[in-house]
């Protein structure tokens, strides 16, 4: 893509049960990228733009059912759409998915997802190496969010577990402890998990 220019892809949803997920892995340059259902956005800044993706040179956003079904198209054309600032190139990739409770995070890797009021997600993390105590890095950032109702929370559970469907969390008494609440400026930044040799499932 050249500098100051915008480009579209459309992808049409054809599972109304599964979840979406769009993977960005850029090659070079900088560029916004954000969602829109139906409607051909004409810039970033538009009001047809349903979902900004948060920046990272790799990047994901997954789009579950609920939310699709709350920006009023379950199924049909969405459009991913890039705005480059300097010449930007990336590859995508797009899976549809019946990823249950939870969403897929991976190392360095900038997830986007949009949780509708009194509800939660999970993005779980899943590594086979871990081989010696460690520390995971994690950093959770809102948008358009409701100043008037309580921040998210953030919480987490180190499941080893050969069973990975008994890894899951529904909820803050299922965790192994509490990280952070997001602050006035929308971010929980740099909460740290200590890991052990054996942990498979970070949630």
């Amino acid at each position: 893509m050249n500098q100051f220019e915008q480009q579209c892809f459309q992808y049409f949803v054809e599972r109304t049960k599964f979840d979406t997920r769009f993977d960005i892995e850029g090659y070079s340059g900088h560029a916004d990228a954000y969602l829109s259902a139906k409607t051909l956005p004409s810039g970033p800044d538009t009001d047809t733009v349903d979902l900004r993706v948060a920046h990272g040179a790799n990047r994901a956003v997954s789009l579950s059912v609920a939310a699709r079904t709350f920006f009023g198209q379950p199924a049909g054309a969405y459009y991913l759409c890039f705005y480059a600032y300097t010449p930007f190139s990336a590859k995508i990739m797009v899976k549809e998915k019946e990823l249950g409770e939870y969403t897929e995070a991976k190392d360095n890797q900038v997830l986007t997802h949009y949780t509708l009021g009194q509800s939660y997600f999970v993005a779980r993390y899943k590594n086979s190496a871990f081989t010696s105590d460690g520390v995971l890095t994690i950093w959770m950032e809102g948008q358009n969010l409701n100043e008037n109702s309580e921040m998210p929370k953030l919480w987490y559970r180190v499941c080893d577990h050969e069973d990975e469907d008994e890894c899951n969390i529904e909820n803050k008494n299922m965790g192994d402890g509490y990280l952070c609440e997001l602050d006035a400026d929308g971010v929980c930044g740099g909460a740290s998990v200590h890991v052990t040799p054996g942990a498979g499932v970070v949630a």
